[in-house]
Parts: C-alpha cells; sequence; structure tokens
C-alpha cells in the first residue's frame, strides 16, 4: 500500500444509488488516498426492505470508478457473487497500519470478526450497526463510520476520514463534522 496522508471509510451502502452519488461526491470533495469499505456494498438484506434508489449493479458502476486506492471488506450481506462485478476483492478482514496504529477492519457481525482474535490492533473499524461511533476504551480505540445507505439511531448517512490530525465523522450530503477526535486521543 502506498504511503496514505487521508483516508475515507464507510460501509453499509446496500446498492443504493442516491447514497452512492452522494459518497462519490464525498470522495471527490476529501481527495483520500485510500478509500475503505467496511462491507454491504451492493445487497439490501432482508431486514432493510427494497428502496425506489436499489441499483446494485449501477452501485458496482459507481465504486468501480473510484480512482484512490481501495481497501473492501466483505459483509454480511455481500457474497461471493459481489466479486464478478466488483473490480476489488471484497476481504474477510485486514490488518493495516494506518498513521501509525495498527488498525483491524472487519465488518461487524461475529463471523467477519474471526481470524483477528489474538492478533492486537490500537484500533478497530467496522460497520454493520449502521450506526456512527468513535470511542476509546482501555486498550484500544473503536471505529464505526455509520451508514451511508441506511443509517439508524435517527442519524444522518455519515462517512468517516482519517488524516494526520486523528478521526473525523462527517455526514454524507455535506455540513459540519458531527464528531472528531485526535490521535493524541485515539
Amino acid at each position: 500500500m502506498d504511503e496514505i496522508t487521508k483516508a475515507l471509510v464507510f460501509s453499509d451502502l446496500h446498492g443504493r444509488t442516491r447514497a452512492c452519488k452522494d459518497l462519490l461526491a464525498a470522495i471527490e470533495r476529501e481527495s483520500p488516498d485510500l478509500v475503505i469499505g467496511l462491507g454491504d456494498f451492493l445487497y439490501n438484506g432482508p431486514r432493510n426492505g427494497v428502496p425506489d434508489d436499489y441499483e446494485p449493479m449501477e452501485c458496482a458502476k459507481m465504486l468501480n470508478s473510484i480512482g484512490a486506492q481501495k481497501l473492501f471488506i466483505q459483509g454480511n450481506c455481500d457474497s461471493r457473487v459481489d466479486w464478478m462485478v466488483l473490480f476489488d476483492p471484497l476481504l474477510p478482514n485486514a490488518l493495516v497500519e494506518l498513521f501509525g496504529r495498527r488498525c483491524a477492519l472487519f465488518h461487524g457481525d461475529a463471523p467477519s470478526f474471526e481470524g483477528l482474535a489474538g492478533k492486537g490492533a490500537d484500533l478497530f473499524m467496522f460497520g454493520h450497526s449502521h450506526v456512527y461511533l468513535l470511542e476509546k476504551k482501555d486498550f484500544a480505540s473503536f471505529l464505526n463510520p455509520g451508514s451511508v445507505g441506511f443509517p439508524k439511531g435517527g442519524n444522518p448517512a455519515t462517512y468517516a476520514v482519517l488524516d494526520p490530525e486523528g478521526i473525523a465523522i462527517f455526514p454524507l450530503r455535506g455540513g459540519p463534522c458531527l464528531l472528531r477526535r485526535g490521535w493524541e486521543s485515539i
């Protein structure tokens, strides 16, 4: 992986074209070197209903058009057939070094965490709950960028940005930062 000066993290798109267009606009606004997707890219799953802007193939084309480096993690609604339309592999999970931190990337459901147990990380990044979170516990910090496709808990659609200053969570459609923490407090 090339040197990273800015990373954009998103999750839970669920095949929504409006959200995907807004995501591409956020990527253009932020100009990250790396885009991290934490799963549930194309399919909506049985609990979410079928929205009027549900077009998985169109979302696949838009995701494939992202010019930055990509690191995509498989979610519980993603399947092996998605690899046929997404040009980037969907990893079950990953350990990466970003901004001097060892980061564990996984979707958030139990199977996505398998293989990471005992490996140790400073920052755990996950999606799945559709609710943004940035908090520090005794042994590590936790980041959930929220959901770009089906936000829950009364939250707007959100994504996260990691840069040399720290981590920030932003509303997908623009607007002021919702939450920011410097690396010294992460």
